[in-house]
């Protein structure tokens, strides 16, 4: 019995002295502040950083972009406070798995994973800072291939309508443009124009007028939103105030109780609209969260138009603050495929 008494408080001795193991009793708030204090001795910790939620997997939250994120998280490994990082997207991390550790009664240790979240930001902030990060990736890729005195990425298009990234060569010149997206999901929207409203004549167009491929799509939708939705009473627009829209709202869905904002209807269009947009603005490729896809039939990558599962037009009253207007947005849902991942799609860009 002394024997194991022995052995006992010898054991506990080695986890007290043990400095990533954690006390059972801590809560998530706890935890948190260990973390963020580590993080402040290894890496640079945002002076805003904080807990946001979670006790087995502990959410820190305002830490930035995703290149920061990253960053932090291979600072972490690198100072042996993480055992492996897991990847977001582009091949960069936000979360890892820490060697901090609490005791199951089993013995077995849990190790307490990290998540690093970006904190607000507005909607164009966010473009334009993914857009940096996947200049600063391209350009990490460049480096590990020996091709950074060749070419150099460069974060372009901000929130406006410019090429989100360029790839130019060691003279300036211009070799690949690149539109980027966040994501591939289903409420990105894939280029938007705006409509008006006659009850004689139906829906007509009110802007991208010189856009072919907005004209196109407009001839697309236009027999069925003037079949499917044909209100009695609505303001002409494009724009109009909340009297605007409580007046269609109340002509086309009756004793609706939802936001004046909203979608109204859904029409399919042709897969290949969506890579027309873009290609016509002379874009090469498209990134979409991490996934890269070719704009032209040059069979480096699989073409836009292959990987859609489905195209289509979300008809909608948007709110601008402070009026309102008819928007249609392109959207489209996708195919996943390892082709196109981030890190193997520059390879075969690049490298082939």
């Amino acid at each position: 019995m002394k024997e194991i008494i022995k052995n006992f408080k010898t054991h506990m001795t080695e986890q007290e002295e043990d400095e990533f193991f954690l006390d059972p009793s801590l809560r998530g708030e706890e935890i948190a502040t260990i973390i963020l204090d580590k993080i402040r001795q290894v890496s640079t910790l945002p002076t805003s950083a904080r807990y946001k939620s979670g006790t087995a997997t502990i959410y820190l939250t305002n830490f930035g972009t995703l290149h920061e994120r990253n960053q932090i998280i291979k600072d972490l490994i690198s100072a042996r406070v993480a055992s492996k990082g897991i990847p977001k997207r582009l091949g960069l991390y936000s979360s890892a798995i820490t060697n901090f550790y609490k005791l199951l009664k089993s013995g077995r240790r849990k190790y307490i994973s990290v998540v690093l979240t970006q904190g607000g930001v507005t909607v164009a902030s966010q473009g334009t800072k993914f857009e940096e990060t996947v200049a600063i990736a391209m350009n990490a890729f460049f480096e590990e291939h020996d091709l950074a005195g060749e070419k150099i990425a460069k974060a372009a298009g901000g929130s406006g309508h410019g090429d989100d990234v360029e790839i130019r060569n060691h003279n300036g010149k211009l070799e690949q443009s690149f539109e980027v997206k966040r994501s591939k999901g289903s409420r990105v929207d894939f280029g938007q124009f705006r409509l008006y409203y006659d009850p004689t004549s139906g829906w007509g167009q009110a802007t991208g007028e010189k856009n072919k491929v907005v004209n196109a799509i407009f001839q697309e939708i236009k027999p069925t939103l003037d079949e499917e939705v044909r209100p009695s009473s609505a303001p002409y627009g494009p724009s109009f105030t909340d009297v605007g829209a409580q007046e269609f709202w109340d002509s086309f869905e009756p004793n609706r109780s939802r936001s004046l904002s909203g979608d109204v209807f859904t029409i399919p269009v042709s897969k290949n609209l969506i890579q027309d947009y873009y290609e016509q603005k002379g874009n090469d490729f498209i990134i979409l969260g991490n996934d890269i896809y070719s704009l032209s039939n040059d069979k480096i990558l699989p073409v836009l138009e292959k990987a859609l599962n489905e195209s289509y037009i979300l008809f909608r009253i948007k709110y601008h603050g402070p009026n309102y207007s008819y928007t249609a947005a392109l959207r489209g849902s996708f195919i996943d495929t390892e082709e196109t991942d981030f890190q193997n799609a520059l390879k075969k860009i690049f490298l082939t």
